[in-house]
């Protein structure tokens, strides 16, 4: 039995096919064409952002069952990064970069394990394979000797160009995708379609990210348009069972949260951008540090939440 989130074609489509297809656009349109310009800005704004801030408005249902929890978090977090950045500790940036790939790499774990909730048998060697070969070419990335950083500086990825290493990384990658499919071939009685195309569809994004992209641009926008259009999927399907809120109504809910805070946020790293780095490390000044701690709590903070509300109990309550 394949289980869909909207619908097998839609998520195909909206799951599976978009990120690449961004991807695509990006690679072959130029970082200076005016629709990367539209699609990056709006995939920062309305799905980045917007998904953060959507999380807020599912906490206030579940506030009342953890009301000192959803509460302590920030207030955690931002004690933690004006201190991690007052005492000019290193790795500030570092810490959420690598925090952001977890959890897209756990969302696409979540969603591949949604998939696989029909399905029979051990599903522990395809936990292995899904996670492999979204973690391979991240790694694969760090070795890479063509890649340009321009936004984050070069220690903030932990970059160490190696050939050798590369191509070691690149043989675990194939034998790991030859051990997948045998897997599917020896279980082909219990072969699930729509995990197939999902697990397949996400290890070629993450592949093309890894072994192709050539600046953060190629990374991060396409990862955050599989992160945050999957996030709302799921978000909809939720109001749309549980609270019987049409699908209409919630894109435009969406839309909205994305368009004011998502565009607020946006536009405070924005201001911000070019300076957080000699800030974080140079100046003293506590009032800038104030403002790049609390422009990082709702990221960071969603992040803990997602974890509190995306539970596998939860998960099983959705058709």
């Amino acid at each position: 039995m394949n289980r869909y989130i909207i619908s097998g074609k839609v998520d195909i489509l909206l799951m599976s096919l978009f990120p690449i297809l961004i991807f695509g656009m990006l690679k072959f349109s130029g970082e200076d064409n005016l629709i990367t310009f539209v699609a990056v800005l709006l995939i920062s704004v309305i799905l980045d952002n917007g998904h953060v801030y959507f999380t807020y408005s599912r906490i206030a249902k579940e506030f009342q069952k953890a009301k000192v929890f959803f509460v302590a978090v920030p207030i955690i977090i931002f004690l933690t990064f004006l201190t991690w950045q007052y005492f000019k500790i290193p790795y500030f940036y570092s810490f959420v970069v690598y925090a952001t790939l977890f959890h897209f790499i756990r969302q696409a774990y979540g969603i591949n394990r949604w998939y696989m909730l029909s399905e029979k048998g051990n599903k522990l060697i395809i936990d292995f394979i899904m996670y492999s070969l979204m973690i391979t070419p991240l790694i694969a990335l760090h070795f890479r000797s063509d890649l340009h950083i321009a936004l984050y500086d070069y220690d903030d990825f932990f970059i160490y160009t190696s050939n050798d290493y590369l191509a070691k990384i690149i043989c675990i990658n194939l034998a790991l995708l030859a051990t997948w499919f045998i897997y599917e071939l020896v279980n082909i009685k219990q072969f699930n379609k729509q995990r197939f195309i999902f697990m397949s569809s996400t290890a070629i994004l993450f592949s093309f990210i890894g072994y192709f992209a050539n600046n953060e641009i190629e990374v991060i926008i396409p990862f955050m348009s599989a992160h945050g259009l999957q996030y709302l999927l799921l978000s909809a399907k939720f109001e749309n069972e549980q609270h019987k809120i049409n699908f209409k109504k919630i894109l435009i809910l969406l839309v909205f949260i994305g368009a004011v805070f998502g565009g607020l946020d946006t536009y405070a790293q924005g201001s911000l951008e070019e300076d957080m780095n000699n800030i974080y490390m140079f100046s003293d000044d506590v009032l800038s540090k104030v403002l790049i701690a609390l422009l990082f709590v709702p990221l960071v903070s969603h992040y803990i939440y997602d974890m509190k509300i995306w539970t596998k109990k939860y998960i099983q309550t959705l058709k």
